[in-house]
């Protein structure tokens, strides 16, 4: 008869081993499924704001042509539609931030829960010090013996939870904010990012892209250390069992 904590034990020895001969495929399905809406649902309201802003320019035109050269500069000045981008698109182009880091967030947090399983860990990442980021990269170099993401991407991805901070904490104010300086030093490497005159942080639709596209090989260089790390418990394993096997 199997006691309650034997079979506790069975279950935890099944799910681990699903876990490495199916080299975690269901989270990292999940988190890129979910990456892959975000970057259509972004491509879907940019294509959106930029045909409704060139629709209500041209309804606007027909208007301005009627008038003498002298009086367009001033009409263009007081009817020119830029609510399509300081408010549409500046909306849009945050919550897309602040999704992206989610979501980045919770596949991280999976990854982590899932080696700690694998390597049968006494400790998880949310027993370390410092960020999320911080405890996490410790975590998985340390106990899963990860060489990916690079240094690079670990860099870029901090960059982005600070620019998340900015909107979510401080109003999408640069000055002022906690990470200023790391940010004014990322936009001198990666486009899309500018902080006009009014203080108010900017972000183009190429910095999106960027954003997407970063935490897309963020994603593929995790699961390439989670497969090796798979890898390497299954040849364990194997070799464990045939050494009990030989007399």
């Amino acid at each position: 008869m199997v006691k309650k904590d034997d079979s506790a034990d069975l279950i935890a020895d099944f799910y681990r081993s699903e876990l490495i001969d199916t080299r975690c495929a269901f989270s990292h399905s999940f988190a890129n499924e979910g990456l892959e809406e975000l970057r259509f649902f972004f491509a879907t309201m940019e294509g959106f704001i930029e045909n409704e802003k060139k629709k209500e320019i041209s309804q606007l035109n027909e208007h301005a042509q009627k008038l003498l050269e002298d009086s367009r500069s001033k009409f263009w000045a007081y009817h020119f539609p830029y609510w399509w981008q300081t408010i549409f698109a500046s909306r849009l182009r945050s919550s897309l931030i602040i999704s992206l880091m989610s979501a980045l967030e919770e596949h991280l947090s999976s990854v982590c829960k899932e080696v700690r399983i694998i390597v049968r860990g006494v400790i998880s990442y949310d027993d370390l010090k410092g960020s999320l980021f911080e405890r996490s990269r410790k975590f998985l170099e340390t106990f899963g013996e990860f060489q990916k993401p690079r240094q690079r991407l670990w860099e870029l991805v901090g960059y982005f939870y600070n620019i998340r901070n900015i909107f979510i904490h401080n109003g999408g104010i640069l000055e002022g904010s906690v990470p200023e300086k790391r940010i004014r030093h990322l936009m001198k490497q990666v486009p899309g990012l500018s902080n006009p005159s009014m203080g108010v942080f900017e972000i183009e639709r190429s910095f999106c892209e960027f954003t997407i596209e970063t935490i897309s090989e963020f994603f593929k260089e995790l699961q390439s250390e989670v497969i090796r790390l798979c890898e390497r418990s299954q040849t364990f394993a194997n070799k464990t069992y045939r050494d009990r096997e030989e007399p």
